[in-house]
């Protein structure tokens, strides 16, 4: 036999007998080189895994009282609105499309930031005002009261208190949301005017002052209105016109006018 002949034989013999036979699972399996003669013959096939390295990603959430969110760009948003909606972290599916490398958050339902009304009476008829006032809750968890600096005056016949900040001491957390600082209180869940609502209301911290009486209890005061996350289905959410232009925007205890 002609030695290079026998020598592809041996080689071929040699291929034949570390071959795996069966259906391969396995997609780290090496395979052997293979050498053929046929010109046209496709090489280096093999199975993949897609993995999460596939889809590189970065995302943020928020947490507001125990919530834990995703902040969403309100594409759809009504007057009475703010500019971005939130998405429970529980409630959300990721879309990871390769083809346009994004990472989309969804879910079958999400939650509004909705002005807040309250019913009126004016000139004898009952009218739907935008509600400025909101109490800040004072007992459990999350609340927020001042410390306020007190002096035994019973028996004083005349006296001089000087006051300043360190006398009415307090600290409220704020969050920042697409470049925007907002108070964010909590709302108890007996006080919730829509069960279907996140239980907290946003403000923003430019147009609210604070109102503090002797007791340290906490009022904020806004011109801009009170803003309470509602619920909708993401189905009655899409099924809104799409908004090209920018669109002037403009319960704790229950808020008050």
């Amino acid at each position: 036999m002609d030695k290079k002949l026998f020598a592809l034989s041996l080689i071929s013999l040699i291929g034949c007998s570390t071959l795996q036979r069966g259906l391969i699972k396995d997609t780290n399996y090496q395979r052997p080189s293979i050498s053929y003669s046929t010109p046209d013959h496709i090489r280096k096939h093999e199975l993949r895994k897609v993995t999460n390295l596939d889809s590189l990603y970065s995302l943020e959430r928020v947490v507001i009282n125990g919530n834990d969110l995703y902040v969403q760009q309100n594409n759809r948003k009504r007057e009475s609105e703010l500019d971005f909606y939130l998405v429970r972290f529980e409630d959300h599916r990721k879309i990871l499309n390769s083809l346009e490398n994004e990472a989309q958050i969804t879910s079958d339902f999400l939650y509004l930031p909705t002005q807040f009304k309250v019913k009126i009476t004016e000139n004898g008829k009952e009218v739907e005002k935008p509600a400025r006032k909101m109490p800040l809750k004072n007992e459990g968890n999350f609340s927020i009261s001042a410390k306020i600096t007190r002096y035994d005056t019973s028996n004083l016949d005349l006296g001089i208190i000087k006051e300043n900040q360190k006398d009415t001491a307090f600290k409220i957390k704020t969050i920042a949301i697409k470049n925007e600082e907002y108070y964010t209180p909590v709302v108890e869940d007996s006080q919730l005017a829509n069960q279907d609502a996140l239980n907290f209301y946003i403000a923003d911290v430019e147009n609210t002052i604070k109102e503090i009486d002797s007791n340290g209890n906490i009022t904020l005061i806004t011109d801009n209105g009170i803003f309470h996350p509602l619920k909708i289905s993401r189905k009655d959410y899409e099924s809104r016109p799409l908004k090209s232009a920018k669109e002037t925007i403009g319960q704790a205890s229950q808020p008050s006018n």
